[in-house]
């Protein structure tokens, strides 16, 4: 079992709700290293985790793999830590993860994500269905994931994400245990 370090800021949502750029942000503002587990997990793969999928991967050792990278990262020491969307998938990263630091859970409606991953066009569907099926699926089953492993839920629909890293940092500094 890794080594927690119980002062991490942990982000944690669906693609395109802002946790890379607000990390950034956040992890500028606290000097604070930053962790975006995706990257992590794409340096062990030597590839992106959409090319590993495509040529043959499996989620299953996808999972796996995004575990050893969440172990990694919480035993360095005061980090900011950008996770990949589905990382509450695994029960054991749940426990980790809450465990670790103050884990504020980004939110954004439907149409938000889906014009945010339109934009960037760099987010491919992960799944032979629409943009919009498949994030309302993906949602569906992990809000209650999301949920369980929060301390605190902030939204970023309506609002820059300046404001909402001071509402995240006001929060970090007054979340209870």
């Amino acid at each position: 079992m890794p080594i927690n370090n119980k002062n991490h800021l942990i982000l944690i949502g669906y693609r395109g709700v802002g946790k890379t750029t607000i990390a950034q942000m956040l992890a500028d503002k606290l000097d604070r290293p930053l962790i975006s587990t995706d990257l992590e997990i794409e340096k062990k793969l030597g590839q992106s985790i959409f090319d590993y999928i495509q040529k043959g991967g499996t989620w299953e050792s996808f999972r796996a793999i995004e575990s050893q990278v969440i172990n990694d990262c919480v035993t360095l020491e005061n980090a900011v830590i950008d996770c990949g969307g589905g990382v509450v998938e695994t029960h054991s990263n749940i426990e980790t993860l809450k465990s670790s630091g103050k884990v504020f859970w980004l939110t954004a409606d439907v149409s938000t994500i889906l014009e945010r991953m339109d934009s960037s066009g760099k987010r491919p569907n992960l799944t032979k269905k629409s943009s919009k099926e498949e994030v309302a699926e993906v949602l569906k089953q992990r809000t209650p994931l999301y949920q369980k492993t929060c301390h605190e839920q902030v939204s970023t629909d309506g609002d820059n994400f300046l404001n909402i890293c001071e509402k995240i940092l006001n929060l970090f500094y007054n979340v209870d245990d």
